[in-house]
Order: structure tokens, then C-alpha cells, then sequence
């Protein structure tokens, strides 16, 4: 990481704290294949912690296609792994799966992500 980068991520995050509330990302990875057997191990799943401040979307970004009319916006601070469509993550308010995600990137590094959260 650059000086620049250092200190907008720790503003993002600094920000986000005060003003969001605490998440939690779920990822759910499917079990190896096993070709002697043919079976499939078990899942693993994998939790992460963050902080994020949810918003609703305004009505004209409603199209009822990609973006549904309970679909939600969440800021989420640069976490330890980047999240995924198919992740979960739980809030305060209940637990959405992840539809779709935008970084954004200062210096090659992920200082923050929107993401599209569904119930």
C-alpha cells in the first residue's frame, strides 16, 4: 500500500465505524470432488468481519430487473477478502445474499465496496 492508500482506507474505515453498524460475510465453498469415490466433500464456510452502511436505492434505479425493489445498497469497508456474488451478509436487519459488487480501487489497492445485497 501507498501513503495516499493507507489514509483513504483508514478514513473509509474510520467513517464507516462511526456511521454503520457491525456485518458479517459468509462465504460457502463447496466440498473436492472425489473421482475414486464419486463423492463430493463436505462444504466449508468462512466468515469475515467488517463494517457497512446500508441504503435503500432510490426509485429510478429500480429497473425490476437488475436491481429489484428489495434490493438494498451496502458500503462495506476494505475487509480481508473481497466479496463475491453468492456471499452472504448479515446485518442488524437480517441476512442477504450478495448480487453484485463494485470496487473501489485507489493504487491497485481495494479501499472500499459497494455492494448490491438482496433479502
Amino acid at each position: 500500500m501507498t501513503i495516499h492508500s493507507d489514509n483513504l482506507a483508514a478514513t473509509v474505515l474510520s467513517l464507516i465505524t462511526e456511521y454503520g453498524e457491525a456485518i458479517t460475510l459468509t462465504r460457502t465453498s463447496e466440498g473436492a470432488y472425489n473421482s475414486a469415490t464419486g463423492t463430493t466433500g463436505a462444504a466449508t464456510t468462512t466468515t469475515y468481519t467488517g463494517y457497512g452502511v446500508p441504503e435503500d436505492y432510490q426509485a429510478r434505479e429500480i429497473d425490476g430487473e437488475i436491481i429489484q425493489r428489495s434490493d438494498s445498497r451496502l458500503y462495506v469497508n476494505a475487509i480481508s477478502t473481497t466479496p463475491v456474488p453468492g456471499d452472504t451478509v448479515t446485518l442488524a436487519s437480517g441476512t442477504f445474499r450478495i448480487i453484485n459488487i463494485y470496487r473501489y480501487v485507489v493504487n491497485a489497492v481495494n479501499v472500499l465496496y459497494e455492494l448490491q445485497i438482496r433479502k
